[in-house]
């Protein structure tokens, strides 16, 4: 048996050199590539959410003073057009709570693109991944449509009185989207484990 020296140059240590050099070096140079995509996909995601996030933020501070007056006067019974500033506050907190939940959908749904991009190699697991997106879609596409079915029932005119419909389809809408909200709120921790 030849013993192996390892400061001699051979012609194996030669062509192991050139594939190292012409393979090795390409391919990691692609991977860290793709890391570094999905990272600035991820944190452009985030910006995005953070600045639709401060953009209601704005709004809600350029209409709060209004709304609140509105809300406050509707709650005492204040004002002369009091069924239509209690649909109007209604309104207010229903779209705020909708639009709380359709952040947080968007977040897992980046989340869940952002793991799928991430598990590109382990086959098994990027098929669980996208049948677990798909379920959070259909999901949320059942939740939207029993949460419109289900505050129709709930705003049908009863009474005689046409102006409670919109009132009383908003105080649904805002209960069902905080609920569905603390459901996505679940599946966002879930997901950060």
């Amino acid at each position: 048996m030849q013993k192996i020296e390892f400061n001699k140059v051979t012609w194996y240590s030669k062509l192991l050199a050139v594939i190292v050099l012409l393979i090795g070096v390409p391919l990691l140079s692609f991977y860290i590539g793709i890391q570094y995509q999905n990272t600035v996909e991820v944190i452009h995601s985030q910006k995005e959410t953070l600045e639709f996030i401060q953009q209601n933020k704005n709004i809600d501070n350029a209409t709060k003073k209004d709304d609140s007056y509105i809300c406050l006067n509707a709650v005492h019974g204040n004002s002369p057009q009091f069924k239509k500033d209690l649909a109007l506050c209604e309104s207010s907190e229903a779209m705020k709570a909708e639009s709380a939940m359709n952040i947080l959908y968007k977040n897992i749904m980046s989340k869940m693109d952002y793991l799928m991009k991430d598990t590109q190699e382990d086959a098994r697991e990027l098929k669980e991944i996208k049948d677990f997106r798909q379920n959070i879609i259909l999901s949320q596409q059942s939740w939207l449509k029993y949460m419109k079915n289900e505050c129709n029932v709930q705003g049908f005119p009863w009474s005689s009185d046409v102006e409670d419909i919109p009132y009383l389809t908003d105080i649904c809408k805002t209960n069902l989207s905080k609920a569905r909200t603390e459901s996505l709120q679940q599946v966002l921790y879930q997901l950060d484990l």
